[in-house]
């Protein structure tokens, strides 16, 4: 393990050497630790669910290459980060790194991967509906995305989930881009009806904004 960076002296977070490409290198990783942080949750099935998130990163650099001929685009370092206050979401990502909150995977860890579980945003408003590691799969499609959003178009104002509705949240371009390649993921995959029956809704409601607008515009 490495250490990813220092704020204050306090250890934030960790990387594994490189990224890991299996269930296996992953169980190995948490399994490790670095320093004094453990993994505090099940690590085999933290294992599998980051696992799943990388398939989810690994599809949009896949498919981003093979539109993209010749052009490759260097994969992000995940990122598993043990502060839990520097994050005010379970994921954020850049150009260069993706970060995952270390206390986020261990308490989704304590759930079966196929279990059927519902995620909303603060307002209570629906945002996923569906299996623990779909919402994992999805959740690295999206975060891979936003990489590739960030190597190509450049620097993006983000707006902040917690303080706009989903819909506005989901019509910026960064989301709303994000937004269709975990659509066209889940046909591909043949993820679940309500799954994918939440993620058309979700696209119909910001394609609305987008329209309106008559623009298209990533800050609201």
């Amino acid at each position: 393990m490495l250490d990813m960076s220092k704020e204050h002296g306090e250890l934030i977070g960790f990387v594994p050497d490189h990224n890991p490409t299996s269930k296996k290198e992953w169980k190995e990783s948490l399994d490790q630790g670095f320093q004094t942080y453990r993994f505090k949750g099940d690590s085999e099935k933290g294992a599998e669910l980051l696992q799943a998130f990388s398939e989810g990163v690994q599809y949009v650099y896949d498919t981003y290459g093979e539109r993209q001929a010749g052009e490759g685009l260097e994969e992000p370092t995940i990122v598993l980060i043990t502060k839990d206050n520097i994050m005010r979401s379970p994921f954020a990502a850049n150009d260069t790194q993706i970060r995952i909150k270390a206390s986020f995977v261990e308490a989704r860890s304590q759930d079966l991967p196929e279990q059927n579980v519902e995620f909303t945003k603060a307002d209570g408003e629906l945002a996923f509906k569906g299996k623990t590691i779909d919402f994992f799969r999805l959740a690295g499609v999206e975060e891979g995305h936003h990489t590739v959003f960030k190597k190509v178009k450049g620097s993006e104002d983000l707006l902040n989930p917690n303080e706009t509705d989903l819909a506005s949240y989901d019509a910026s371009d960064p989301e709303w881009h994000g937004l269709r390649w975990q659509s066209r993921f889940a046909r591909e995959k043949g993820l679940p009806d309500e799954t994918q029956a939440l993620l058309k809704t979700r696209m119909e409601a910001a394609k609305q904004i987008r329209e309106g607008k008559g623009k298209k515009s990533g800050k609201e």
